[in-house]
């Protein structure tokens, strides 16, 4: 079965199939999918992460730890040393265990462990054992003395250089901190000894160490007997010798200190004297000066800061006098330089280490904490997103992930814009090749495209320069030779489906206490046990410029969701139902996984989880009682495969088995209870903001208690007479549809809850009364409006069924309206409840006798009920324009000739000062420009703007051509044309730019044209 539809102004990632309207049949004709509106678009800055980024807890230490040491080793493992104890472990990745390793010969505190190149760790400090250096061996597991520090110290640093020395600097003679040093000792492996260098400028303690691209070392901030230190010291290791540089911003100890990859040093936090601990400066070698970068939300110190494979900086922990003991992490973005909030760390902790494992992941361990000192914790930077832009149909967006152990798509950071079909086409920031070919793949489908912001930038600049930029000449490939000559767009690259299966045993099992409606408790149990298996379908999307094929993005075209299983469901419904009300309650989200991969050079992630929810809709005429109870259990197989348009699926189900129990409960009026549980596999592209698509299974129970007793009903037959009617039963059915839900940027969100379904099945009925012979129900429409309307004026009028239609949950209307006038129109798919809004501009005055006919509903019944009302239309003056429809439109800016006749080039410049003035009975100006150069080369030049629909918007479109003779200007030879184009908004601005190069042997002509097209208001 396929349901399609091209949506408008923004198309989803993923539609689904429409609403079944008639669950009685396995195959419905389609109708329209309800549309829901969603939330507007995220604010700049909106930090989304995926479900698998964030943090996972992992194995206990053996012991509490603070002050330690954390060393990744070379075969991956963690070694912890230290922390008021001779203790020593090691972590395993693999296992997520800790393990015991050899005793440390001292216990170490305000230690630093260093990896020597040999893959031994070094580990200095004083303690009360006199062992103030020693070395561990990863493939023993034991430690070894080596040559004593000259000085023992607390709360130093250790660097390993370039030359493979290890340089310590700094730190206390006492524990307590009362005696810093300003003494530094270089370690030399081959021989296990230290030999003293140059002393730092000032002693310091709780200070930073960072060995910098150019092989120096900067120490920053830390103590002294003074307070707190701003200096900051350069070691050069040729020369043994230190150099003062610029002061840092901020005095601070117990910061960090981070080596980013353009080579700058990120210096964050730390415990400061009368300013907030969020300041965080950079240090510039180049220049040897600091500079302040974003702040940290949150004020801390002693924390850690970790440089991910990615090129941000993970901060976590730490502690503040205002805040106490943090759990919050952030991540910096060089970039930008802002920080961006990350879920939260399990365990509050400060004086903790932090380690980058091999996968990319982080490893976090120990610290004081106002919970488990023992326990550690891992944070994956999967895919962490942020809005860095919106426009009409498009935002831009950063995405990033850390984790390096995905062979598909290795730890990445772009921006890309979302790009939602013909309105994000039309504004979108882009090349005009570019959006001139995604228009024409967009004009009968909708589309979504994904392109890399970096690459069209790079785009721009080769066309600006005529020739590639490097980063493009890593990734472009010739243009084939037929597209050379017909100047075609290069075609898209179908890239390999990608595909992931998961096993899963999700339990339906809730109950809710209502109110609102149902005063009483629902049930749902059973279990969904099945395999699932997504399977996603791209297009890489590629463009031309000069005389090269690039990758500008990806497009993906589909999603298919198979799933097969076995269901088992069971309702039950009991309490006092009042009103007419709808629930759905989540159960639970898990997540499966997800699948990412490269599309060229522009990272896909596509993220996949099992939202599992529980509902009841209940409509009801009165107040009553019920109670009933049912199961069934069945196989289910169910598969979509969904486009930008539609889903066409293929599912079945199994012969059931049913039960039911007796109704307890009496009524007049009308109560249908229909009980569900889901489990839907959704894919989500990057985030669900950006764009998801779900499929899912939905079991019924649905329930109908039907009752009436009584007079008002309605008048049927125009005698002023309402029948009496009345009647009872109670109607149990089972059924299951297959749902889909799609959303695009959060602008709107559809939804189908039948895109198969089984249609209702019988369970259990029983014929409380007999209904008295003649009973009718009542089928006339309303339409409720303004009875008096002025002429011309654009009334509205809502259109529905009487409240007393007994068909109100499954059906939709068909309906019929004649406005009086001559003017008449039909529109289907609007449900009983539903109002339907339509307009209506006469334009006479006079009597009116407008109709409303229920012709028929979406299940076969046939109505003919015709409504009919008079409608006194008065007479007034057309409507002036408004104002705002008055736009004066300047073109401004210059277009540039040049002949070039055997290096004697020869110029010629139109400078263009010209305004237009248009409304809607004058929607359209033309500006013709014409210019010669040595009788030789013409440029033609026509500017047409146009005033669009809604009366402010414009569009600015300019075509150019370049025409060369021997010694004619007026040649038609043509040698070169393009446009360029975009629309302007109210008060708004847009350039037009193009060049049209000819190249003839060793010469180039050209026409060049920059403009600005500024759209204003009239002014009186």
């Amino acid at each position: 079965m396929k349901r399609s539809m091209k949506f408008g102004a923004l198309a989803l990632l993923l539609a689904g199939g429409c609403v079944d309207s008639n669950p009685e049949q396995l195959a419905p004709s389609p109708s329209a999918a309800p549309f829901r509106p969603s939330t507007q678009a995220r604010a700049i800055g909106t930090v989304t992460t995926s479900e698998e980024t964030g943090w996972t807890q992992t194995g206990h230490l053996g012991a509490p730890l603070l002050q330690h040491t954390a060393t990744r080793l070379q075969d991956g493992r963690v070694l912890v040393a230290g922390g008021y104890t001779q203790r020593a472990e090691l972590f395993n990745p693999a296992t997520g265990t800790w393990a015991p390793t050899g005793n440390a010969p001292a216990s170490y505190r305000g230690a630093t462990a260093t990896l020597l190149p040999s893959g031994k760790v070094l580990v200095t400090g004083a303690n009360s054992n006199g062992i103030s250096a020693s070395l561990y061996n990863p493939a023993s597991g034991t430690w070894a003395a080596t040559g004593n520090l000259a000085a023992p110290r607390y709360h130093h640093t250790a660097l390993l250089l370039a030359n493979g020395q290890v340089l310590v600097t700094g730190g206390t003679a006492s524990e307590s901190g009362t005696t810093p040093l300003g003494s530094a000792e270089l370690y030399d492996p081959a021989t296990g000894t230290w030999t003293a260098t140059g002393s730092l400028v000032g002693a310091r303690h709780h200070h930073t160490a960072t060995l910098l691209p150019n092989g120096q070392v900067l120490v920053a901030g830390g103590g002294n007997a003074s307070g707190r230190l701003s200096s900051a010291e350069l070691f050069t290791p040729a020369t043994g010798t230190w150099t003062s540089v610029s002061a840092l911003g901020t005095a601070r100890s117990s910061h960090t200190a981070t080596l980013l990859a353009n080579g700058q040093v990120l210096v964050t936090g730390g415990a400061v004297d009368g300013e907030p601990s969020t300041r965080a400066e950079l240090f510039n070698p180049a220049t040897g000066t600091w500079t302040s970068t974003g702040p940290l939300h949150h004020p801390r110190r002693n924390h850690t800061a970790t440089l991910l494979a990615n090129g941000r900086v993970l901060v976590t922990g730490g502690y503040d006098d205002s805040t106490g003991i943090q759990t919050a992490a952030e991540l910096y973005d060089p970039a930008r330089g802002v920080w961006d909030a990350l879920p939260s760390m399990g365990v509050s902790r400060y004086q903790h280490t932090a380690t980058l494992l091999a996968n990319g992941r982080v490893l976090v361990a120990g610290g004081i904490s106002t919970g488990d000192q023992t326990s550690s914790e891992v944070f994956s930077a999967t895919y962490v997103e942020v809005t860095l832009g919106t426009g009409t149909g498009w935002e831009l967006m950063n995405i990033s992930g850390a984790n390096t152990d995905n062979s598909e798509l290795p730890a990445f950071d772009s921006n890309v814009y979302v790009v939602g079909d013909d309105t994000g086409i039309a504004h979108a920031p882009m090349p005009g090749a570019l959006r001139t070919k995604l228009a024409a793949s967009s004009a009968n489908r909708s589309t979504v495209f994904i392109l890399d912001k970096k690459i069209l930038d790079e785009i721009h600049l080769s066309e600006q320069q005529g020739t590639l930029t490097p980063y493009l000449q890593s990734i472009a490939t010739p243009a084939e030779t037929t597209l050379l000559a017909e100047d075609d767009s290069c075609p898209d690259e179908a890239l390999e489906p990608k595909q992931k299966t998961w096993d899963f045993t999700k339990y339906l099992t809730a109950t809710k206490d209502l109110g609102d409606g149902l005063s009483g408790t629902i049930k749902t149990s059973g279990n969904l046990e099945a395999k699932a298996t997504l399977t996603a379908n791209v297009n890489k999307v590629r463009t031309r410029i000069l005389a090269w094929c690039v990758p500008a993005g990806f497009d993906l075209q589909q999603v298919t969701v198979d799933a097969k299983g076995a269901l088992n469901y069971g309702a039950s419904v009991e309490g006092s139902i009042s009103s007419t009300n709808g629930w759905a309650f989540p159960i639970a989200k898990p997540h499966l996984g997800s699948i990412a991969f490269l599309a060229g050079p522009i990272p896909v992630y596509i993220g996949v989880n099992l939202p599992l929810t529980m509902g009841l809709d209940l409509k009801t005429t009165v107040t009553g009682q019920i109670s009933y109870t049912a199961n069934q259990s069945m196989g289910v197989n169910y598969k979509a495969t969904c486009t930008f348009d539609g889903c066409t699926d293929e599912s079945s189900v199994t012969a059931p088995t049913s039960s039911g129990t007796d109704v307890a409960g009496s009524i007049q009026g009308r109560i249908e209870p229909s009980v569900w549980a889901q489990a839907a596999v959704r894919a989500y592209l990057y985030s669900e903001h950006a764009a998801y698509a779900q499929v899912g299974v939905r079991p019924y129970v649905d329930g109908d208690l039907w009752g009436y007793v009584g007079y008002n009903c309605g008048d049927a037959d125009g005698d002023t007479q309402e029948e009496f009617v009345r009647g009872s039963y109670f109607d149990l059915n089972w059924r299951v549809n297959v749902t889909a839900e799609v959303s695009g940027l959060s602008i709107f969100t559809k939804e189908w809850t039948d895109l198969w379904s089984t249609g209702k099945k019988h369970i259990y009925f029983k014929n409380l009364s007999s209904p008295v012979p003649g009973g009718w129900t009542p089928f006339d429409p309303m339409m409720v409006g303004s009875a008096n309307p002025g002429q011309y004026d654009n009334t509205a009028y809502s259109i529905r069924m009487r409240p007393c239609f007994p068909f109100q949950g499954e059906n939709a209307i068909n309906y019929e309206v004649n406005w009086g006038d001559g003017a008449s129109e039909s529109f289907s798919g609007a449900k009983f409840d539903t109002v339907a809004l339509k307009r209506h501009a006469w334009q006479q005055d006079g009597m009116k006798t407008a109709s409303v006919k229920a012709v028929s509903d979406s299940h076969g019944r046939t109505f003919n009920s015709t409504y009919q009302r008079t409608i006194n239309v008065f007479h007034q003056q057309n409507p002036t324009v408004p104002p705002e429809y008055f736009r004066q439109v300047n073109v401004d800016g210059r277009i540039d000739l040049k002949e070039d006749d055997s290096g004697t080039n020869k110029y010629a410049t139109i400078w263009v000062n010209d305004v237009a003035y248009l409304d809607p009975s004058n929607p359209t100006a033309t500006f013709h420009y014409s210019q010669c150069v040595e009788d030789e080369v013409r440029g033609e030049v026509e500017v047409v703007l146009t005033l669009l629909a809604d009366n402010v918007t414009v569009q600015s479109k300019a075509t150019g051509k370049l025409f060369e003779g021997n010694t004619d200007c007026d040649t038609d030879d043509l040698e070169g044309e393009t446009s360029a184009e975009g629309a302007v908004a109210r008060d708004g601005s847009h350039p037009l730019q193009f060049r049209i190069d000819n190249t003839e042997w060793f010469s180039t002509d050209y026409l060049s044209l920059n403009l600005t097209v500024t759209n204003n208001q009239q002014q009186p």
